[in-house]
């Protein structure tokens, strides 16, 4: 007697069709804005060991006609998941149409790291006012190609209510925004292989934040920087043509890139921390404390966290 059995959770589904000879198993998957769909099949002696198996992982047994009808919905529902869904009042345009008059603006080439489909851009031409904080991130398993978080072009200059949160740290592959025009937003917290180029002023009411840009991680702005402080280090790389307002630290494990940088120091003995002379949230509780009993005789040192000091903002614990 043949059997039917299948299992979805939010972005793939697996279906078992039992025979009298052999098991056949189909994987149904959403990612990157495509639909994959893979094959395999058992011998008989495979049976009633994967049969017994899925059944413990929570597979549903159901006749053959509500296994196709299932086949048939998962796949429709996976399709309208993938979909690419620009931002409000933007469009959708591929890099190729872009790229004689942006391709100078980003270090990172979008032709050279991004594969054909994930090279659409999220454009707006009009001045656009975000009354919510913009992430920037990719994530590798997502259904979609998720254009409007990874690629943005605002021509005539952008504002935003909240933060700019490109903190997610991601070096799979390069983000990329560009703004023409000045930029006006709350908190800034720049990581990984994110790229902001601002062709006019950045005004941060708050703080801006760059760390472990190691993958090509870059901040570019042609105008005046203006922010309560900036924080940078760890090869996340800061480029400033006119000047930059408030004050400005750097983790010692890095040359300073903008002038007139405090420096502070990436490692802390409990002695320094407890007199450690610089003291802003985003700093102060960007460290962590590390216990060693190796000698002995307990050894407390303090290390710098990136991603604690951009929960920090998150959190709104930063000045307003």
């Amino acid at each position: 007697m043949d059997r039917f059995l299948y299992s979805v959770d939010e972005t793939s589904a697996r279906f078992i069709s039992v025979r009298s000879d052999s098991i056949e198993m189909q994987l149904i998957r959403a990612t990157l804005g495509q639909i994959e769909s893979s094959q395999q099949t058992l011998p008989q002696s495979e049976i009633d060991k994967n049969v017994k198996m899925a059944l413990s992982r929570g597979f549903q047994e159901v006749s053959e006609s509500d296994f196709l009808k299932a086949q048939a919905t998962v796949e429709q529902e996976f399709r309208e998941l993938i979909v690419d869904r620009p931002y409000e009042n933007t469009k959708l345009v591929a890099w190729e149409e872009l790229a004689k008059n942006n391709r100078d603006y980003f270090s990172n080439n979008p032709a050279e790291y991004l594969s054909p489909q994930l090279q659409n851009f999220c454009v707006c031409d009009e001045h656009y006012h975000s009354e919510s904080s913009l992430s920037l991130g990719f994530d590798s398993m997502g259904p979609s190609a998720q254009t409007s978080r990874r690629n943005l072009i605002f021509s005539n200059g952008l504002t935003i209510d909240g933060d700019l949160d490109a903190g997610e740290l991601t070096t799979e592959l390069p983000l990329f925004l560009l703004v023409k025009g000045d930029l006006k937003v709350r908190n800034v917290m720049l990581s990984g292989w994110a790229e902001v180029v601002v062709t006019g002023d950045l005004i941060v009411t708050g703080d801006l934040l760059g760390f472990d840009g190691e993958s090509g991680g870059r901040l570019k702005v042609y105008g005046n920087l203006s922010a309560n402080n900036v924080v940078g280090g760890m090869m996340y790389h800061m480029e400033i043509d006119g000047e930059v307002h408030g004050k400005v630290y750097w983790l010692d494990n890095d040359e300073p890139l903008l002038e007139g940088a405090t420096i502070v120091p990436f490692e802390l003995t409990q002695e320094e921390f407890r007199n450690r002379p610089v003291s802003i949230p985003v700093l102060d509780k960007g460290y962590f404390g590390d216990s060693n009993w190796a000698t002995g005789e307990e050894v407390i040192t303090y290390h710098f966290e990136s991603s604690q000091s951009f929960a920090v903002l998150r959190k709104g614990e930063g000045p307003a």
